[in-house]
């Protein structure tokens, strides 16, 4: 059985976090530069992240925006709390 690795990888949870804790909309080349990542990279682990559908996107202009669903929000929020826990900030809530 094939499985989604995902959430073995830290750019794409990076990713999530960013755009969970974004007040502004955000572009893809704006998230390569917060992550520092290519651009290529991301847009290829963003497209990932819209066939799971945890982000949306669209483009205005000449940019690609991209805004995170609720299903991403929801992961995005365990995983901040996983962090929060292994740098001993806090204690994991059920």
């Amino acid at each position: 059985m094939k499985t989604n690795n995902m959430f073995c990888r830290t750019k794409a949870i990076t990713m999530l976090v960013v755009l969970k804790r974004s007040v502004k909309k955000t572009y893809c080349y704006q998230l390569a530069k917060k992550i520092d990542s290519s651009y290529a990279h991301v847009k290829n682990v963003l497209s990932k992240l819209e066939n799971l559908g945890l982000i949306t996107s669209y483009i205005d202009g000449r940019r690609r925006y991209v805004d995170i669903t609720d299903s991403g929000k929801e992961i995005a929020k365990h995983f901040i709390a996983i962090q929060r826990v292994m740098e001993g900030g806090g204690r994991w809530e059920k």
